[in-house]
C-alpha cells in the first residue's frame, strides 16, 4: 500500500551539507577541534517531532545525507466518516508541524 505525495518544497538557502570554516583565518586544527563526531542535528530534530506528535505521524529521513524529512500520517483508529471539524483539526496539526520546522522568527 503506497502513500500519496501531498507536498514538495525546495531546500532553504541556508542549507549547506559541508562544514565551512566561516572565518577564513581559522586554521584546520582549530576547525577540527570544533568538529562534533556523531552529532546529527536532523536526528535530534526528528526526535523532537516524534515526541511532539507520537501517535500521529511517522517521520523518516536519509541519515546519510539529504535535504528532506518525510512524514507518514498514521491511520485513524476509527473507520467512521471524518467530520468537517476533524479535517480542520488535521490541517491545524500539519500547520503545527510546520511551525516546529520553521518558527515565525525565521521568516
Amino acid at each position: 500500500m503506497g502513500g500519496r505525495h501531498v507536498v514538495e518544497g525546495d531546500v532553504c538557502k541556508g542549507f549547506n551539507p559541508y562544514i565551512t570554516l566561516g572565518n577564513r583565518h581559522q586554521s584546520f586544527e582549530e576547525a577540527r577541534e570544533r568538529l562534533m563526531v556523531n552529532f546529527d542535528p536532523t536526528r535530534c530534530f526528528v526526535e523532537d517531532l516524534e515526541r511532539e506528535f507520537p501517535d500521529t505521524f511517522k517521520f523518516w529521513y536519509d541519515s546519510l545525507g539529504g535535504d528532506a524529512i518525510g512524514l507518514t500520517w498514521e491511520k485513524l483508529g476509527s473507520k467512521k466518516r471524518v467530520r468537517e471539524e476533524g479535517i480542520q483539526d488535521m490541517i491545524n496539526m500539519l500547520k503545527d508541524v510546520g511551525e516546529v520546522a520553521y518558527p515565525p522568527r525565521w521568516g
